[in-house]
């Protein structure tokens, strides 16, 4: 699981049109968790109590908010069956939807 955040963090530093302001891998995780959970069908206290982290916890994480530790989101990503492909590729799609619209613009 630590891939998986090391992944996103490797993307970032990368790709500097991933940076928007405030903490980018929060917000885009937090994207990605409300679609995954939404998908599963799981309340926020449901998917709490089955990565073993607070419902609060998740509360933050699908706000963006910062100062949540790689174990508490790899926990969550197990839980969703978030890959590290899932992740690559909603980070691929974001950027491929980025250069569509810049495209369009011309």
């Amino acid at each position: 699981m630590a891939n998986l955040l090391k992944l996103g963090h490797d993307i970032a530093k990368r790709n500097p049109s991933f940076k928007p302001a405030g903490n980018f891998l929060s917000q885009e995780y937090a994207k990605l968790v409300f679609f995954y959970r939404m998908n599963a069908g799981l309340t926020q206290k449901q998917l709490a109590e089955a990565a073993d982290v607070s419902p609060s916890t998740i509360h933050r994480i699908e706000g963006g908010s910062g100062g949540i530790t790689d174990i508490k989101y790899a926990a969550v990503f197990n839980v969703l069956n978030i890959t590290t492909a899932d992740i690559a590729n909603f980070f691929l799609e974001r950027e491929t939807s980025k250069e569509r619209d810049l495209v369009e613009q011309l």
